[in-house]
């Protein structure tokens, strides 16, 4: 058995030491910041740790998983301010009692369902969800096997957990995801929530938000999820540490004076300069723990690229290396992971379709651990679709008419000047 780490003892030490209820509002905050994708249910463990590390390397304090006072607020802040920029808010579902946190600008419809419960949903109806409260007579574990009955060809479990107290479901149709949780309270009663989505769609983070908030009955403990989180998006996440003095980051121009790029891979950035004579340091006009992204202020004069809300299976994806050239490679899209070899200074690459629009970029940072013979080779990563980052830059619908495709070689030739490296100091 390994020796205990210190570290990890003193900050379970630190967060232990707290009522409950302020435990798990630390872990709400830090699904919005630290990158925590666990139940908030005030248990300190090596989610709650990482994430803690996550936030105060990004804020430049000490790095040892123990709040003060200051940086106690300083999370609440920024936490509340990402709250903020999705509309998130606790609603109560009066028939049943259960609260939640609901994401206003994402989810702008609220109605009853069938069951006579909460339900909200995008203006496109592309996202649904459900307050459930199973009729008496139902139990955790019948709706558990029908919930993930083998013999259902049109969905696949990619997560299932039973437990005395609750389960925890999700999966894929052939066009959406799924997250089910379903919890049991005093007298045996069940609340839960259904979650749908469209598999184009970047939510999973909100997805996270959404669960962590989540009360079955208000004013009991709810009960943790071992053993990690259903609700992690499958991607490789490289482990938080010390980053080299200057390193490179792939940026998209997305307008004038306007490039995009990895949040992930930019937090630990106390500057960033464009690789380009007499560049000045850019500003960091936004950046959204959700969607990945940071928007840049930076002057470029290179022609913008285009998004486009389609959505192909494949596409080429343009990263600029560690010296600053252009790299281009297949990629493959599976909803929000791509499936690419993006190399070290490829965070932030756009991919693109067959004609040059840009359908989306990797906003994860390449995890070196995998590299061979220095080459990173093809691993999923974070991907956020044209749509979401179109949104979040603030860019204007794409021109109606279509375009013809073109040759790896021709699109690269093209889009490759609005493809920058970013110098990160």
């Amino acid at each position: 058995r390994p020796p205990a780490d210190p570290a990890f003892a003193a900050a379970k030490a630190s967060f232990e030491s707290m009522p409950l209820e302020a435990r798990r509002a630390i872990q709400r905050d830090l699904v919005w910041v630290g990158g925590f994708n666990g139940a908030a249910s005030g248990e300190f463990g090596a989610l709650t740790f990482a994430a803690l590390r996550r936030f105060e390397s990004a804020g430049n304090l000490k790095v040892d998983g123990v709040l003060d006072a200051g940086e106690r607020a300083a999370l609440a802040k920024a936490a509340h301010a990402a709250r903020a920029e999705h509309g998130f808010k606790l609603e109560t579902d009066k028939a049943s009692g259960v609260r939640i946190g609901i994401p206003g600008r994402l989810l702008t419809k609220r109605s009853t369902n069938a069951d006579g419960l909460s339900r909200w949903q995008d203006a496109a109806d592309k996202v649904t969800l459900d307050v459930q409260a199973p009729k008496p007579g139902e139990t955790l574990e019948t709706l558990f096997a029908k919930g993930t009955d083998a013999k259902v060809s049109t969905r696949k479990i990619t997560y299932k957990l039973l437990k005395p107290e609750f389960f925890v479901i999700s999966g894929e149709t052939a066009g959406g995801r799924f997250f089910r949780r379903m919890e049991k309270g005093p007298g045996g009663k069940l609340h839960g929530f259904a979650m749908g989505y469209d598999k184009a769609m970047t939510i999973e983070p909100l997805v996270v938000a959404i669960a962590s908030t989540f009360e079955a009955f208000p004013g009991t403990t709810p009960p943790a999820t071992p053993g990690g989180s259903a609700l992690a998006p499958a991607v490789q996440t490289p482990a938080v540490a010390s980053a080299p003095k200057r390193r490179r980051l792939t940026g998209v121009v997305v307008g004038d004076g306007h490039v995009l790029t990895s949040a992930v891979a930019a937090k630990t950035c106390k500057s960033i300069t464009l690789d380009a004579p007499d560049a000045a340091v850019a500003s960091v006009l936004k950046t959204d723990a959700i969607t990945g992204l940071a928007l840049l202020n930076v002057t470029s004069r290179a022609k913008p690229l285009v998004p486009t809300a389609m959505q192909p299976k494949t596409g080429l994806m343009l990263q600029r290396d560690l010296e600053g050239r252009l790299l281009a490679a297949p990629a493959e899209l599976e909803g929000a992971q791509v499936l690419a070899p993006v190399q070290e200074g490829g965070a932030g690459a756009p991919v693109l379709d067959a004609t040059g629009a840009l359908i989306g970029v990797i906003a994860s940072e390449p995890a070196t651990k995998y590299a061979i013979a220095g080459t990173l080779p093809v691993l999923r990563h974070r991907f956020v679709a044209a749509s979401t980052l179109a949104s979040f830059a603030g860019l204007a619908a794409p021109p109606a008419g279509e375009r013809p495709a073109r040759s790896s070689g021709e699109i690269a030739q093209d889009a490759g000047a609005g493809v920058v490296s970013l110098f990160c100091d």
